[in-house]
């Protein structure tokens, strides 16, 4: 008979702990994903940047992710090209982003537009 409560005792056990991993796990939430994207796409237009500038990008809150249903996301907001005058030229950006065959962020139709 003690072996029952035994075996009952250590089930209640094994699903408590189980509780309590799931409960205590992080899912890949949305705005996760959104963060990663805004940060694939600023990377991708960092590295675009011509003659040595440096972007300035606008708060991630300030930023529109908008998904496709073929798996690309566009990130479009604001940013200041700092030109090696320090003058910052404020700019609205736009990029679409998607992940390769290799599982790289991949960029395409760039846009860069001054800000009026």
């Amino acid at each position: 008979m003690w072996r029952v409560y035994a075996v009952f005792l250590l089930a209640v056990g094994v699903l408590v702990a189980g509780g309590i991993v799931v409960y205590r796990a992080q899912p890949w939430t949305q705005a996760t994903r959104g963060q990663e994207v805004i940060a694939a796409g600023q990377s991708i237009l960092r590295q675009s940047v011509p003659g040595g500038g440096q972007a300035v990008f606008g708060a991630a809150k300030d930023t529109l992710v908008e998904a496709f249903p073929d798996g690309k996301v566009r990130v479009s907001g604001s940013l200041d090209l700092v030109g090696a005058d320090g003058k910052p030229d404020p700019q609205h950006y736009s990029i679409i982003v998607f992940r390769n065959a290799a599982g790289k962020w991949q960029g395409e139709s760039i846009e860069v537009v001054p800000r009026l």
